[in-house]
């Protein structure tokens, strides 16, 4: 079984509603590259049915800008509810590799 996000109890979104992250200038993350604005207005609201949502799958690289990624992913149905925004990455990172 999955463990719930890092303060999520009980697997449930933080519930505090999310701004779009400024990153620092220095920052390099995937997550600062792909997360647009516009990205950010369409997943803001997604919730996967364990309550993971994108505060929750990108609260370490906003925390971190030093980063290389930024994005941890809170349970399988994550691949799918945030995809826009983690499919180019892993497709990125994983040279070659076409997420299907």
């Amino acid at each position: 079984s999955c463990s719930p996000p890092v303060g999520s109890p009980k697997g449930e979104s933080t519930g505090q509603a999310m701004e779009f992250p400024s990153f620092k200038e220095e920052g390099k993350s995937a997550l600062k590259r792909f997360l647009t604005r516009e990205l950010f207005d369409q997943l803001k609201d997604v919730t996967t049915s364990r309550g993971v949502g994108l505060k929750d799958i990108t609260n370490s690289g906003v925390q971190n800008p030093d980063s290389s990624i930024g994005v941890y992913l809170g349970d399988e149905e994550s691949y799918t509810a945030f995809g826009a925004l983690v499919n180019p990455m892993i497709e990125e990172y994983h040279k070659g590799y076409k997420v299907t």
